[in-house]
């Protein structure tokens, strides 16, 4: 018998970015739209910055504080590398946040064809950010996605439709956020794990894989072996 497993990350949500900037916008609930106007008023801005070896510490340090006690990152030079690569070839956007002149939040954004993509976020846990940041910095993003041909916006994870409200689920946080730009959630069949010889499967499910993770996150601080 076959060995399977589901993988996760099976629902996100897509945001339809055509027609005008009104009509994109039109789409947000009413209190989204006000969380970005206050945001604008506030005085914090939204930049779209080149990926340089400053910008990307910047973006790196606020991931790390993201993510403490929350979820594992990968090293710093994975990420420099995305960052730049698709900045290079017109398909990624670094966005950072300022208040008072410094970087409290940071997106980046990915486009392939008519689809962008919500790849990164984050945003520091030592001030308390104004009020709608974050969302502007989505519309951020998404104005550039449409300058680059993109009529989809995917914000690229989210529980699935019938477990949005579960506390536990591992992506509940994320998706309350999602949710307050679109509550229509797409739910995919997943992306399965087929294995032809079944016994060294769970066998590698069940103690190589672990080990392989463990020993990669020691010597190499990077969670994928």
């Amino acid at each position: 018998m076959r060995a399977a497993r589901i993988l996760p990350n099976e629902s996100t949500i897509l945001l339809n970015i055509s027609g005008d900037e009104s009509d994109v916008i039109g789409r947000f609930s009413g209190s989204t739209r006000t969380k970005i106007r206050k945001a604008d008023r506030s005085g914090f801005t939204a930049r779209r910055v080149e990926a340089t070896e400053a910008n990307c510490r910047i973006m790196y340090s606020l991931l790390r504080e993201t993510s403490e006690g929350r979820f594992q990152l990968r090293p710093y030079e994975y990420y420099r590398g995305f960052w730049q690569t698709f900045e290079k070839t017109g398909r990624g956007q670094l966005v950072l946040g300022y208040a008072d002149s410094e970087p409290i939040a940071g997106m980046f954004g990915t486009v392939f064809g008519h689809t962008s993509g919500y790849k990164d976020g984050a945003s520091t846990r030592r001030l308390r950010l104004p009020v709608g940041a974050m969302y502007r910095m989505q519309w951020e993003l998404i104005l550039w996605a449409r300058e680059h041909g993109a009529t989809v916006h995917d914000l690229i994870g989210t529980p699935p439709s019938d477990r949005l409200d579960d506390v536990t689920h591992p992506l509940y946080g994320v998706g309350q956020y999602k949710l307050r730009l679109s509550k229509a959630v797409t739910d995919y069949v997943g992306v399965w794990d087929l294995a032809l010889r079944a016994g060294p499967a769970r066998v590698w499910y069940r103690w190589g894989e672990p080990v392989a993770r463990r020993l990669s996150l020691k010597f190499h601080k990077d969670p994928y072996y």
